[in-house]
């Protein structure tokens, strides 16, 4: 299929599918249609890409999906795996709330005592008076 049914049966961009190519994660063969060249791509590309957009909204970098790619395209990665790999990413984005959590307290802690001060700064105006 070419690179627009490809697009459209993955829901993907052409600069995605581009992007995707250049780095690796899908491949393409050419077709010679008079003086002009296609990309091609298979039924496994379309597979790919769904893979990698699921992946991507569980919060994996393009880093961790390559290696998994294959793998489970192939048949090779287990249930087991990705268990594995999806409770060890659950377990990092708990750690980036917990840490968020703090910021947040920390930032609240500071507005409030700056409010605490700016009233008495204020307070202590009026009582100059």
């Amino acid at each position: 299929m070419r690179v627009s049914e490809l697009c459209k049966r993955a829901d993907v961009s052409k600069e995605l599918v581009r992007h995707y190519e250049a780095i690796g994660l899908i491949s393409s063969s050419e077709e010679q249609a008079g003086s002009r060249v296609y990309r091609q791509f298979s039924e496994e590309t379309v597979e790919r890409l769904r893979l990698i957009k699921k992946a991507k909204l569980l919060g994996l970098s393009l880093k961790e999906i390559r290696p998994l790619l294959d793998a489970f395209v192939g048949g090779e990665m287990l249930r087991s795996q990705a268990i594995e790999l999806l409770e060890k990413r659950d377990q990092h984005m708990l750690e980036i709330i917990n840490n968020a959590e703090e910021v947040r307290s920390r930032i609240a802690q500071s507005l409030l005592k700056l409010q605490e001060e700016e009233l008495l700064g204020c307070l202590t105006k009026l009582s100059d008076r």
